[in-house]
């Protein structure tokens, strides 16, 4: 893998540099020295070009004044030991434009030589400008870059390269170090007959997971192992490499017969302990607001958003456990297959006690559920039907949530962040502003609200 890393604010933390140079140089006296503190006192007693003087100073005498944290040191030794490709990307000019005889490169990597071997990096680039950089990251082929600056990651934008935003605290590069890392790991697979130790898989921490993710799975894959479901087999592979996997499948499970898997997990719903799933209408509301935050550029969706809370505030109810189902989450064709004589599960990294709404939407609108060829109606009424639900399906309700998770999706692949995601989220998004779903039924754009109308019309026959 080939990581890149921004240099100034993010390998080197200038704050203490920063606060020094404010006090020495410029009699500064302020209660905060963060940057943008330091500019606004600057610029207001001297105007841009004192603000101009200091940076010139800050990136050149007052280098040394900085600090790499041990957190970074560690994480890029254990990188470079694990055949990493390593790399330092920098919008750094050779001298200050504010005073020529001031060197920017040199103190930097004399600093860096002070606090670390500077070998551990295969290669440490200066660039002229911003345009420059965002040039070499994409040319390098980065897997990741690690920057501070917003506009970096905009720059990026849909582009190889994953962009992550360097929070600017000590303890992200724990995080970094924890989600970035490849483990090794062995499972029990549990069958009526056998113990069956899965070996030599691959297992990650993406950048994007928690550690709550692999133990929730862990709980729901020991809460239904096979001496109590014997006609399936379930891996434990929380985010794993898949292709390892998917390369032995001989095809993927009928859709019948995963839904046949879901059934027969249900009798024991009523033992499993978790605290997972939306247990209220609000919780759809708190997610809508979540998913904002990633999607607020977008005008158009402001208004549904809002329609879509407005539902939730007007159902304002707890859900009763005669609506929770026991879910596995993702249940995609992508997460089950044949192999050989065996029929497989695997994946449940957010499994737990949900409303059903949250499983049936995530399977409708998944990407990888190829639903062409299919009687999409009739499967669906067989999905409702395989919850056992005590309480009458209110489809009313289902279709407002339904819609919540339409956003979550659009977000989802939002924030995947590269090129072949970029085509199906204009698709996701268009089909949303235009009320249908994002894929076909007989060859013919759908309407949501004519979709539930015969969904529910085939349910109650």
């Amino acid at each position: 893998m080939k990581i890149g890393f921004d240099l100034d604010n993010t390998i080197i933390d200038y704050r203490t540099s920063l606060e020094l140079l404010a006090k020495e140089k410029f009699n500064l006296s302020l209660e905060s020295y963060e940057k943008a503190a330091v500019k606004e006192a600057l610029t207001q007693k001297g105007g841009n070009d004192l603000w101009r003087e200091a940076q010139s100073l800050l990136y050149s005498d007052y280098v040394e004044k900085g600090v790499i944290h041990k957190e970074l040191i560690d994480l890029l030794s254990r990188l470079k030991d694990e055949g990493h490709n390593l790399i330092i990307i920098s919008h750094k000019t050779k001298t200050s434009n504010w005073d020529k005889s001031k060197n920017f490169h040199q103190p930097a990597l004399k600093f860096l030589e002070s606090k670390l071997d500077l070998k551990v990096f295969d290669e440490v680039v200066f660039c002229e400008s911003f345009d420059e950089k965002v040039k070499k990251i994409c040319d390098v082929e980065c897997d990741y870059f690690i920057d501070d600056l917003k506009e970096i990651m905009q720059a990026l934008g849909p582009l190889d390269p994953q962009g992550v935003l360097f929070s600017g605290k000590p303890f992200f590069w724990n995080l970094l170090d924890r989600i970035i890392s490849m483990e090794l790991k062995d499972f029990t697979n549990f069958s009526s007959n056998s113990s069956e130790i899965v070996k030599d898989k691959n297992y990650c921490y993406k950048f994007h997971s928690r550690r709550d993710r692999y133990e929730r799975e862990e709980q729901f894959y020991l809460h239904v192992k096979l001496d109590r479901i014997c006609d399936y087999q379930l891996f434990n592979k929380w985010d794993c490499l898949r292709l390892e996997l998917l390369a032995e499948r001989e095809s993927t499970l009928p859709f019948s017969e995963r839904v046949d898997f879901l059934k027969s997990i249900q009798e024991f719903k009523y033992d499993y302990l978790s605290e997972r799933g939306r247990r209220s209408s609000h919780d759809y509301i708190i997610y809508i607001d979540e998913r904002m935050k990633d999607l607020g550029a977008f005008s158009k969706l402001i208004d549904l958003a809002k329609s879509l809370k407005e539902g939730n505030k007007k159902i304002g109810r707890e859900y009763s456990d005669e609506e929770l189902i026991l879910s596995p989450s993702d249940f995609g064709q992508q997460n089950s297959g044949v192999f050989g004589d065996k029929k497989k599960f695997y994946d449940f990294e957010s499994a737990g006690l949900d409303h059903y709404a949250k499983l049936f939407s995530d399977l409708t609108l998944h990407p990888r559920e190829d639903w062409a060829n299919r009687n999409v109606i009739a499967e669906l009424c067989l999905l409702l039907k395989s919850f056992k639900l005590t309480k009458k399906v209110c489809f009313t309700e289902l279709e407002i949530n339904f819609k919540s998770i339409y956003l979550e999706w659009l977000a989802t692949i939002y924030n995947a962040n590269n090129k072949k995601e970029v085509k199906l989220f204009k698709t996701y998004y268009e089909s949303l502003m235009n009320n249908e779903l994002p894929f076909k039924i007989n060859g013919n754009n759908i309407k949501i609200d004519d979709f539930f109308s015969q969904l529910e019309s085939k349910f109650n026959e």
